[in-house]
């Protein structure tokens, strides 16, 4: 520092003003410099005050145009499609019948299907003997007609009972509303016609129906004294 008798040569409110820092100038007492940048430039005390506040208020705008821009940008950015730690699960569809080949005579087939519906396994043994019985296990089959190996319909032997109906043989007084206005199948399983019947799994629910209605004694299947 430097004695008093240099400083009460100064200027009381001299300044030099760099960049970022102000400094007391003791070298020179008339026009005060103000240097900024590369320019040097000489103000009154008042001025540079003006200049400083010019210029902060330039500093202030430019800040917050550049973080409203960037608010902006982000504002406007899309949303992403779909998040990259989302995983789609995929459906799987549920296991169906396979298909089954019949044959006259095979009944190897209907205790899994019978399970499927609802019959009970102490039942199986019983139900497979009448389905072979009535129909020979094939699914297909009407009352009186013949059939090949393969259960393929090959004439009518006789015309006595042809609305005995499929695997179990289900007889229309159980479906047909003109035969039986109460008939179970018709007014519970809404099957009223033959055709539905001819169909293996169809043939077991409504075969199901008959059994439990009808006291679960196999009444629709047990043969008459003297045969049908």
């Amino acid at each position: 520092m430097r004695n008093g008798a240099q400083n009460s040569n100064l200027h009381p409110r001299s300044t030099r003003v760099g960049l970022g820092s102000f400094a007391p100038d003791w070298s020179l007492n008339s026009p005060h410099t103000f240097l900024l940048g590369c320019g040097l430039f000489s103000h009154q005390p008042a001025k540079i005050g003006q200049d400083m506040r010019r210029i902060t208020a330039t500093i202030v705008t430019t800040i917050t145009l550049i973080i409203g821009i960037g608010s902006a940008h982000a504002a406007q950015a899309p949303e992403p499609t779909h998040s990259p730690s989302t995983t789609r699960s995929e459906v799987i569809p549920k296991e169906r019948q396979p298909n089954i080949v019949f044959r006259h005579g095979d009944c190897s087939w209907i205790p899994e299907m019978a399970l499927s519906v609802g019959w009970e396994q102490k039942h199986i043994p019983r139900l497979m003997h009448i389905a072979a019985r009535e129909s020979g296990c094939c699914p297909n089959r009407i009352g009186g007609s013949v059939v090949d190996k393969n259960c393929k319909f090959i004439k009518m032997s006789t015309m006595t009972h042809p609305s005995d109906s499929g695997l179990l043989q289900i007889n229309g007084v159980n479906y047909n509303p003109k035969r039986n206005k109460y008939a179970p199948i018709c007014t519970q399983m809404k099957i009223c016609t033959q055709e539905p019947l001819l169909d293996a799994l169809t043939n077991l629910k409504a075969g199901l129906l008959l059994f439990r209605v009808t006291g679960s004694d196999w009444s629709p299947w047990i043969v008459p004294e003297g045969g049908w």
